[in-house]
């Protein structure tokens, strides 16, 4: 066989079966389909309620002596607002925690300035009382309350946390000590 009838050939193997299935049947063929696929596109339109963006929470004072047990003491409630956000169906924007400083093993903030407080942290809390753990940074929460404004132009979502002083199992028994405590956090609102 030469070059030209080997290449003929050829085309017409790879050609044939498909030429065969689609002349099969026609249109109303039982072995064809048709998916559609649909989505949305939005953008990441939240914007932090401007007193939430960037907050000092202020804790009461505490004796050193209460701070004995990794049960957190004199709590304090904080609200994160963030407003225009898309929200429709299953999908809401998460909040998502970064550590900024030291974290003891169980995700507690721990003050490591000079003068500072020792063998005492602060512990992050969801809304129920559920102690959150800062180690683990892929762990986004829900907003807690979905409001509209009476015009119907703006929505905020409220995510509700608490904040409390505590002591991580890190120190053993050692005693707490008296001093200032500061530590920080970042956080990010995303959809994803």
């Amino acid at each position: 066989m030469n070059k030209v009838s080997m290449a003929s050939l050829i085309a017409c193997m790879l050609v044939a079966p498909s030429a065969m299935a689609t002349g099969m049947g026609g249109q109303n063929d039982e072995s064809r389909g048709i998916i559609t696929f649909t989505g949305l596109v939005f953008s990441n339109s939240c914007t932090i309620s401007g007193e939430d963006k960037n907050q000092t929470i202020r804790l009461a004072p505490v004796m050193n002596t209460l701070i004995n047990t990794a049960t957190a003491v004199k709590t304090k409630d904080f609200n994160i607002r963030v407003k225009d956000c898309y929200v429709g169906g299953n999908i809401k924007p998460k909040l998502y925690w970064a550590k900024m400083g030291k974290l003891s093993s169980e995700g507690y903030m721990i003050d490591n300035t000079k003068g500072s407080v020792s063998n005492s942290a602060l512990v992050l809390m969801k809304y129920n009382n559920d102690l959150i753990d800062l180690n683990n940074e892929s762990v986004g929460f829900e907003p807690e309350s979905y409001s509209r404004s009476e015009s119907g132009n703006h929505s905020w979502l409220t995510y509700k946390f608490k904040v409390g002083y505590i002591k991580s199992k890190d120190v053993g028994g050692a005693p707490v000590t008296a001093g200032p405590i500061r530590t920080q956090l970042s956080y990010m609102i995303t959809y994803i």
